[in-house]
């Protein structure tokens, strides 16, 4: 006689994790300074679900380089000056830099010719993205 195991019981997930799995991420790029009218010009988001893939360093990197490569550069402007929140998923700063050194390298206009990155003090910065969110 031959004896089979029993299937594992498949547990039904609680509201909790469900909420967590539909938690919705959004990563915002504004151009401009903070008196720049938001516009459909000057700022881009990139919305995804917990269940389509986890916010990480990768995301955040990949977004930025999208706006950087996309957005139209007047001959003036010879360098780039990147505002960049201390969000969790940002600590991994080294993914960042090597997707900003990549771009400016390998994908920035001719006249651009410098970038600049500046981490505000922990805290609520007020940057122009915050007022992005109202999606």
């Amino acid at each position: 006689m031959r004896v089979l195991g029993l299937p594992r019981q498949i547990s039904v997930p609680n509201d909790y994790s469900l909420k967590k799995k539909l938690r919705r991420r959004i990563n915002s790029v504004v151009a401009g300074n903070s008196r720049s009218k938001l516009s459909d010009n000057n700022v881009w988001s990139f919305v995804w679900t917990e269940a389509d893939r986890p916010k990480s360093s990768n995301e955040i990197a990949s977004g930025v380089y999208h706006v950087l490569s996309n957005f139209e550069y007047s001959e003036n402007i010879t360098a780039v000056r990147l505002f960049y929140d201390g969000c969790g998923e940002q600590n991994k700063n080294s993914t960042f830099m090597g997707m900003l050194c990549n771009w400016l390298y390998c994908s920035a206009p001719p006249h651009v010719k410098q970038s600049e990155v500046i981490f505000p003090v922990v805290g609520n910065s007020y940057l122009p993205h915050g007022r992005a969110f109202g999606i």
